[in-house]
């Protein structure tokens, strides 16, 4: 059972999110085949001062639910749930199965929430190699966040408002990919271990998980609609421990990949690369930092630029027996796409009870990637209880 209260900072009056869940998990085994659901049901009470929104107060979110083949070097499943390729945090250029869940797309400074989706799949384990392949019978991908939540984007949300306002713009939502066994998506991962260095290889093919929009002259006046676009992705993932220090990185080759670049309002497509490095220490047990750099460029032609970049980092430390852990982590876009920063404590009251409390905060432009949600800067308490 879980009570998190997000306060916004700016009015207390508008929260962000005063969430009560229960979180139910159900498993059952027999011989070599499991089987695990879960779900939530939850009463999300900021709702009811959410402007026009449409969100329901009272609802039953179904998570995971899949029933597995497990024994020694094979594993083979068939179900909803979860499937993270990737090691970088919170900037995650592989971690492309499971799309982002637009209900609650921001969990703390160093990851986001993903949703589980219905996939296949096997898993191949012989010595120190490991082969995972997964298929989707249908794109899995991220919806629209519903017009007067705290995430919608800004762009959206001004479309949107111009709509309700009489304007001759028609915003259409929707358009997710759903012919099965037609719009499908698939992917392998590898990954072995050489001296002493963790080596990960991925392939994917699918659907981007957050759309492109595009807009056409209507009888109306401007159609604004959003289109899901196939890509292809290639990785490699490496990462080497030296006693208290570990060293990852994760590159990403995406060719032909569909976007929008900042200087152009017209979609396209680009040969985009992106780049991980991290680097994480710990002290004893007690200290522990973690460092990122992040890059992302295109290629048209001749033509290649660096057009995002930034560091993501985590600082924390330990007292009162493990208890107690006090640190501070974001993200910082030195492009110009604004900040993200958290500072937090965790409480391990008893081993049931866990109080999580801090306040976090958005920088930037208001057109910028993450200066767009900084009327959303909050002050958060999390009550948990676990049975």
């Amino acid at each position: 059972m879980e009570s998190r209260n997000q306060l916004a900072v700016r009015d207390f009056s508008m929260p962000v999110s005063v969430l009560q869940r229960l979180s139910l998990e159900f498993s059952a085994s027999k011989e070599d085949v499991n089987l695990f659901a879960s779900t939530y049901l939850e009463q999300e009470l900021a709702a009811f001062t959410w402007k026009n929104s449409d969100y329901k107060v009272w609802d039953v979110r179904p998570r995971e639910i899949y029933v597995e083949y497990d024994k020694p070097g094979l594993n083979l499943f068939i179900g909803k749930r979860f499937m993270r390729w990737g090691s970088a945090d919170g900037i995650n250029p592989l971690d492309v199965v499971n799309p982002v869940d637009v209900v609650d797309p921001i969990s703390t400074g160093r990851s986001n929430t993903r949703t589980p989706v219905f996939m296949s799949g096997l898993e191949v384990v012989q010595g120190d190699w490991s082969i995972e392949a997964v298929f989707l019978p249908v794109a899995a991908v991220q919806g629209i966040p519903l017009y007067g939540t705290p995430w919608e984007p800004e762009a959206i949300k001004a479309l949107r408002e111009m709509e309700r306002a009489g304007c001759s713009v028609d915003v259409q939502d929707g358009n997710e990919p759903d012919r099965w066994f037609q719009q499908v998506e698939y992917g392998v991962h590898i990954s072995t271990v050489l001296k002493g260095v963790d080596l990960e290889g991925v392939f994917f093919h699918g659907y981007e998980n957050s759309p492109v929009w595009q807009s056409v002259a209507g009888d109306r006046g401007t159609v604004v609609f959003p289109e899901y676009k196939e890509f292809s992705a290639l990785g490699f993932i490496f990462a080497k421990g030296f006693e208290k220090n570990t060293l990852r990185g994760e590159f990403a080759y995406k060719p032909d990949y569909p976007c929008v670049l900042n200087d152009s309002c017209m979609p396209g497509r680009v040969d985009l690369f992106q780049a991980v490095l991290g680097w994480d220490y710990d002290i004893d047990g007690i200290y522990y930092c973690n460092l990122q750099v992040f890059g992302e460029g295109y290629g048209i032609g001749s033509r290649h630029e660096l057009y995002r970049h930034g560091v993501t980092y985590s600082v924390n430390g330990t007292w009162l027996a493990d208890t107690l852990t006090v640190g501070v982590r974001g993200q910082i876009y030195t492009d110009g796409q604004g900040a993200q920063t958290e500072l937090f404590a965790e409480y391990v009251i008893t081993d049931n009870w866990n109080l999580y409390s801090g306040i976090m905060l958005w920088s930037g432009a208001p057109d910028s990637f993450l200066g767009q949600y900084g009327d959303n800067d909050f002050v958060y308490c999390t009550l948990r209880y676990s049975f």
